[in-house]
Parts: structure tokens; sequence; C-alpha cells
């Protein structure tokens, strides 16, 4: 392969993305995310919507770059928030939300951990043993 060739195939593959730079996962979650869907498995293997958020539930996110986030949770009959900080795992691929300022006063001081994905441009946010009787429990959002 002649030298030319080489650089021209570099060229192609840069502007395809092909050498596209990895964006952190500190980048990808910083913004304002709505949710998208719920789902619960429980412990006995079904699968469902969170009751949490019930018909028409909504839910918001804000991740900012210096490390906060603030939850915004309704349903029909309820509403909830919570905020504080936020610590990224970058190789494992989590998020800890240390609960700051909670709706539910005996909440203050939660120490939430999530599994961290995107998938199609969505984030989804799992939680594994997240109380008695469910299995796991994953958010999926998408950026506003």
């Amino acid at each position: 392969m002649s030298r030319l060739h080489f650089v021209a195939g570099l060229l192609l593959l840069s502007s395809a993305g092909g050498i596209a730079e990895a964006k952190s996962l500190a980048s990808q979650l910083d913004g304002e995310w709505s949710l998208v869907s719920s789902e619960q498995v429980l412990d006995n293997g079904s699968r469902g919507p969170s009751p949490l958020y019930g018909q028409g539930g909504v839910s918001h996110l804000v991740f900012t770059d210096a490390g906060e986030m603030c939850a915004m949770v309704a349903s029909r009959d309820d509403m909830n928030a919570y905020c504080g900080q936020y610590q990224l795992n970058e190789g494992a691929r989590d998020v800890v939300f240390d609960v700051q300022m909670d709706g539910v006063p005996n909440d203050l001081g939660d120490k939430l951990h999530r599994e961290i994905t995107f998938d199609h441009g969505k984030l989804k946010l799992r939680t594994v043993k997240p109380k008695a009787g469910v299995a796991e429990y994953t958010l999926t959002f998408k950026r506003m």
C-alpha cells in the first residue's frame, strides 16, 4: 500500500467517525434528561413498569459538570425530588448519588448506587436490589 493510500484511508476513517475520540462518562451524563420508560423485575421474574410512576408519570434529571445532580419525579398523585452530589466511576460505569436534599426527610444522606449504560443516545440507570421483592429497577431517559 502506498503512503498516499494509507493517508487517504486515515482521512476517510477520521471523517466517518472511525477514529473519533471517546467521550468521557461525565461528558455524556452532563445535561438535562427526561424519563422515557421504567422497568422493574421482581424476585419472581415478572417484569413491568414501575408502579411509582403510574400512568402518565414523569421524571427529569439534571447533571452538572460540577458534580451536582437533581431528580424530580411526579405521578398523578404525588411528587418528589432529591438533589445532591454525584460521584462517577468511569471504569465500573456507575454513579453514586449522595442525597443532600430530599422531599422525604428520612432519605437524607442516602447513597444511591446506579449502573450506567448509554443505548442509542438514551441514558439507562439500573439499580440492583432496590428494595425487598424487587430484583432490579431500570429507568431510561432521553436528553432534553
